[in-house]
């Protein structure tokens, strides 16, 4: 499950879930390109958080595209008001659930 708290302050006032998402190439494509995976792969999960954390201001408009497509009807606005380590958490998520469907070939199965 997916989870990405919006806050007024220190307040969450709104949640956004999703229970699965499958990352477009593209998408992977370009978040691969900036991100040091080989770190991220062998590292602990706070280590991949951190190292992604450090990576978005590199690809705020990616993570803005794959947080509008993760979670629909998010506004920029909300965007702007999520914690920089809950939108890791989800990238690191998402990026997890990636790499164990290609290592178990368990694609879509579409052609």
């Amino acid at each position: 499950m997916l989870r990405l708290p919006i806050y007024e302050g220190k307040k969450v006032v709104k949640e956004y879930t999703a229970e699965e998402y499958n990352v477009k190439f593209g998408t992977a494509e370009d978040i691969i390109a900036l991100l040091d995976t080989e770190k991220i792969v062998k590292g602990t999960r706070e280590e991949m958080v951190s190292g992604v954390a450090r990576t978005i201001p590199k690809l705020t408009d990616t993570i803005k595209h794959l947080i509008k497509d993760i979670f629909p009807g998010i506004t920029d606005e909300e965007i702007r008001s999520c914690d920089l380590a809950d939108i890791a958490v989800v990238i690191v998520d998402v990026f997890e659930t990636t790499i164990i469907k290609i290592m178990e070939g368990s694609g879509s199965g579409k052609k």
